[in-house]
């Protein structure tokens, strides 16, 4: 009976495991998914993202957002070296960014708290 009780503890904490570290991957991809097509829909500018991460808490199933600090340059002799919040609100397959729904740029910190942190 205690071999079946350690086999099952074990067995469960392995699938736990496993998730947790899916989920990490699939949140890794949605990020540099996401950063791809920041960079294609405002391919006038240069970014270059810090810090970003994605959340679906609170959220309906297949949507999400990516938040993080970028450092955007406009044209090519910008001075700007200061990274500023910014969010993005995507649509998900489950495996891939399907839509870039929403982007914002130079966020205050109460938004990002409120839209990326439930």
């Amino acid at each position: 009976m205690q071999k079946l009780i350690s086999s099952v503890v074990f067995i469960v904490i392995v699938a736990i495991v496993s998730i947790f570290f899916l989920a990490k991957n699939y949140s890794n991809q949605f990020v540099e998914e996401t950063e791809s097509l920041i960079k294609a829909k405002f391919s006038t500018s240069t970014f270059e993202f810090k810090d970003s991460y994605f959340t679906n808490t609170g959220y309906k199933k297949g949507h999400g957002i990516v938040c993080g600090k970028v450092k955007r340059k406009l044209y090519d002799d910008d001075k700007n070296e200061r990274y500023d919040n910014y969010y993005a609100l995507i649509l998900t397959s489950g495996d891939n960014v399907l839509l870039l729904k929403d982007v914002k740029f130079d966020v205050g910190p109460t938004m990002i708290k409120s839209l990326c942190e439930r």
